[in-house]
C-alpha cells in the first residue's frame, strides 16, 4: 500500500523529484571544446537572453528530452527594424515600377488622344465611311491597350498593399525565444536542435533552426553575450534579420 501511495505520489510531480534529474544531467555538462563551460554556467548567465527556463519532457518512444528557452532582448526591436527596411524596400521596389508604368500609360494615352483626334478630324472634313470605321477601329483598339495598362496599375498597387500587410503580419510579434534541445538516454545528453521561434499574440510560430553550428562555435559565441557576434556566428541574420517572407509560415 505504501508502494502505490509513493509512485502515485510521484506521478504527480516532475520527473526530477522522482529520479535522475536530467535536467542537472544536461546543465552540469561541459560543452565540448570549452574547457570546463558547462550548459547550464552559459546558458543561465546571459545578457542577450533573458527568463531562462528548463523543462523536461520524454518523446513517444521515451526517451528524455530536456528543453532550455529564454527571450532574447532586442529581439521584437529586431524583427521591427527589419519589418521597416522590407516595407521601404517593397515601397522603393515599387515607386520605381510605378515610374516606368506611369510612362508607359502616359504613351499609350498619348496614342488615345492622337487617335480620338484623328477621328474627329475625319469626321469634320467628311472622310469616307470606310475611313472613319476604320479611325474608329484604331481608336477602339489603342483604348484597349490603355485599359489593360491601367488595370495592370491596378493590380500591381493591390498588389503593393498586400505586400504591405504581409510584412506588416510577419514581423509582427510579441517576443523572440531561443531554444536548445538534448535527448538524454543513459545520462549521456546530446544537443539535437538550435531553434528561434517567433511569438505572435496568437501563439508561437515555426521555429526556425540556426542555418549551421558546431557545439564549440555556437556556446563560444553565445558565451560571449554579444549580440553582433551572436549575429555573425551562428547566422542569425537569416533566420531572424532576413528571414524569407515567402518561407516563412508564422
Amino acid at each position: 500500500m505504501m508502494k502505490k501511495t509513493f509512485l502515485a505520489a510521484c506521478m504527480a510531480l516532475p520527473l526530477s523529484a522522482c529520479g535522475a534529474d536530467h535536467v542537472e544531467t544536461v546543465k552540469n555538462t561541459a560543452i565540448e571544446g570549452m574547457g570546463e563551460q558547462t550548459y547550464g554556467s552559459i546558458l543561465d548567465n546571459r545578457t542577450v537572453c533573458t527568463n531562462p527556463q528548463w523543462s523536461e519532457t520524454e518523446d513517444s518512444s521515451g526517451t528524455t528530452i530536456v528543453e532550455y528557452r529564454c527571450t532574447l532582448e532586442g529581439g521584437v526591436a529586431w524583427m521591427q527594424n527589419e519589418r521597416d527596411d522590407v516595407i521601404e524596400d517593397l515601397r522603393n521596389q515599387h515607386e520605381e515600377y510605378l515610374q516606368r508604368h506611369k510612362e508607359s500609360i502616359e504613351r499609350y494615352q498619348l496614342g488615345v488622344d492622337r487617335a480620338r483626334a484623328k477621328l474627329a478630324e475625319m469626321e469634320q472634313t467628311g472622310a469616307s465611311r470606310s475611313a472613319i470605321i476604320g479611325q474608329g477601329q484604331t481608336l477602339k483598339v489603342a483604348e484597349d491597350f490603355l485599359d489593360m495598362n491601367m488595370d495592370t496599375h491596378n493590380n500591381i498597387v493591390a498588389g503593393h498593399q498586400e505586400e504591405i500587410a504581409e510584412a506588416n503580419s510577419i514581423y509582427d510579434v510579441t517576443s523572440v525565444v531561443e531554444i536548445y534541445t538534448w535527448q538524454v538516454r543513459e545520462d549521456a545528453p546530446e544537443l539535437t536542435a538550435a531553434e528561434l521561434v517567433m511569438v505572435k499574440e496568437s501563439g508561437e510560430g515555426k521555429r526556425r533552426d540556426y542555418k549551421t553550428y558546431q557545439e564549440s562555435d555556437l556556446f563560444d559565441v553565445v558565451a560571449e553575450n554579444d549580440m553582433e557576434k551572436v549575429e555573425g556566428a551562428v547566422d542569425i541574420d537569416t533566420y531572424l534579420l532576413q528571414l524569407q517572407m515567402d518561407n516563412l509560415v508564422m
